[in-house]
């Protein structure tokens, strides 16, 4: 004869169900919080591979120095292409793109050995192909650190999780 047995579930039962929920979220949520905090610096990544790709086409293609015109102090980066007259008068140029908040310039480093803290660096895409090396140096949040190589010769650029010294990075 079976015996009757009231339906539900015992307390060690809910108990290692909880501790199993437990250690998949402690697994977890450290990816979904990287993934959620690190979206603006693969929305800066994604646009600056993106942009760096089509000024090197399109100063082949049209047999013009184009420009990516980083300004640090005012954390923007502009697009232009050189002797090109302007078409706005006594305004200022629009950003190409306008760093989120989070998202610091800190410096760039230009292959001459010129480096830019609180100016403008122009790093030109040549007809031939070429480009100006630079070292796109940014800080997230205040802590995290990112460098972003443009290579002279190479279209992909590369991203690199910390600072480093970059001044005789091209010798």
């Amino acid at each position: 004869m079976m015996r009757d047995r009231p339906a539900g579930y015992t307390l060690i039962e809910l108990v290692v169900v909880v501790a199993m929920l437990g250690v998949l979220l402690g697994f977890a949520a450290p990816r979904v919080a990287e993934q959620l905090f690190t979206s603006d610096v693969d929305e800066v990544e994604r646009w600056l591979h993106t942009t760096t790709t089509d000024l090197r086409e399109k100063a082949q293609q049209t047999r013009k120095t184009h420009v990516l015109r980083i300004d640090v102090a005012g954390q923007q980066i502009f697009i232009e292409t050189e002797g090109a007259a302007s078409t706005e008068t006594d305004t200022e140029p629009t950003a190409d793109l306008k760093l989120p908040d989070r998202l610091h310039i800190s410096q760039v480093l230009l292959g001459q050995g010129s480096m830019a803290v609180d100016s403008q660096a122009p790093i030109r895409f040549f007809p031939d192909g070429a480009a100006d090396p630079a070292v796109l140096q940014m800080t997230y949040n205040n802590d995290q650190r990112f460098a972003w190589v443009i290579e002279p010769f190479l279209t992909d650029i590369s991203k690199m999780e910390a600072h480093g010294q970059y001044a005789d990075y091209w010798q």
